[in-house]
């Protein structure tokens, strides 16, 4: 199927209460033009709920696909944290998510970088997974 252009992605994010329909909308409107999605809600806490969104798309050319990939996710990123949602549940950021990290925490990141630094000196836990290259020290990069 993914050699064929076809692609099938999930994201999963979370909201407080007040938020969940502005998320809900918002990424819906954004991700609509790029790639069949559909959504549901997985976690309701307290404070707020997590959305699981599925996208899905064909291109003939798999670099195409690959393209509509990335522009599906680069469009629901944004419209994720254009309502201050979080871009992270628990299943993590991962390479989908690892360059939208400096929007959602801004300098914080610098400081969760030393310490995995400090945790991981060689870079063994999740290379290249969890910061963009953006002020990544060389201590992390060894494993990427």
């Amino acid at each position: 199927m993914y050699q064929a252009g076809a692609w099938v992605d999930t994201m999963e994010v979370a909201t407080t209460w007040d938020r969940l329909h502005q998320l809900f909308t918002a990424v819906m409107r954004k991700v609509s033009g790029h790639a069949l999605i559909m959504a549901h809600f997985s976690h309701a806490y307290r404070e707020g709920c997590s959305i699981y969104f599925t996208f899905a798309s064909y291109k003939r050319d798999p670099r195409r696909a690959e393209e509509s990939h990335r522009r599906t996710w680069e469009a629901a990123l944004e419209a994720v944290h254009g309502v201050g949602a979080t871009a992270s549940h628990h299943h993590g950021v991962g390479l989908s998510k690892r360059d939208a990290m400096p929007a959602e925490h801004g300098d914080m990141l610098l400081a969760w970088q030393a310490m995995k630094d400090a945790f991981d000196p060689n870079g063994i836990m999740n290379p290249g997974k969890l910061f963009p290259d953006v002020g990544r020290s060389t201590t992390s990069r060894s494993g990427g």
